[in-house]
């Protein structure tokens, strides 16, 4: 096929993915989640490719799934919350920024994603292989799943994977703050990996879908620069 209509069945898939996002942030979810279980938007998702590259992840649920504003909630708790059998815990703005201001001599590679977001699902094998053979760094992924989603789809995902990094789930009322947080720059989109050395500084990003030359190059230059 010639790389001409190649770039426009890709950019077709663009448009599509942007109309069908901005669709879903407009109906209500029990309605939207009827209409994904329909032939027609299976397909059309599959064609398309998973994951909306917005600053609203969880839309309206995440206000009923949170419960509490990051100001009111127990950092230690929450960061301490990780089961011994799934390595998983739930985890609030606060708890992030103290994962990346307390370094403990080690730079740090801070992967987010989401399993219903495919690229993520896509680059974690380069991931977990980077993580295998890393030992002079600390990898971290944040997934913004929902936390009670937890036993259902982020713990078998974690365990398919044969991850050997921590994970957490992010909680939270409005993925702004969190976004701003971490890199006012940073859109929203997902997977997203942000790099920090040993003072807790942001030194590099990869917004999208990373490799595992990406990975070890940005690790390197963490390195190279202590």
């Amino acid at each position: 096929m010639p790389l001409t209509e190649i770039g426009l069945i890709e950019q077709i898939k663009v448009e599509l993915k942007r109309a069908m996002c901005a669709f879903f942030r407009k109906v209500p979810l029990n309605q939207a989640h009827k209409l994904m279980k329909t032939l027609p938007f299976a397909i059309l998702l599959l064609l398309v490719g998973a994951g909306c590259a917005s600053r609203d992840w969880r839309g309206e649920r995440s206000v009923r799934i949170a419960g509490t504003t990051f100001a009111n909630m127990n950092v230690q708790a929450h960061a301490s919350k990780r089961s011994v059998s799934t390595g998983v815990g739930i985890i609030d703005l606060k708890g992030v920024l103290r994962l990346i201001r307390y370094r403990e001599g080690k730079p740090l590679l801070l992967n987010f994603w989401a399993t219903w977001c495919l690229p993520c699902k896509e680059e974690f094998p380069d991931l977990v292989k980077i993580a295998k053979g890393t030992h002079n760094a600390e990898i971290i992924g944040i997934s913004l799943d929902y936390p009670d989603e937890k036993d259902s789809k982020v713990v078998p995902f974690i365990k398919n994977q044969s991850i050997p990094f921590k994970i957490y789930i992010a909680s939270f009322h409005r993925p702004e703050e969190l976004i701003n947080a971490i890199d006012s720059t940073w859109n929203g989109a997902i997977p997203a990996t942000f790099f920090y050395d040993v003072h807790g500084i942001q030194k590099s990003s990869i917004i999208g879908r990373a490799t595992h030359d990406n990975f070890a190059t940005h690790l390197k230059q963490l390195a190279a620069n202590q």
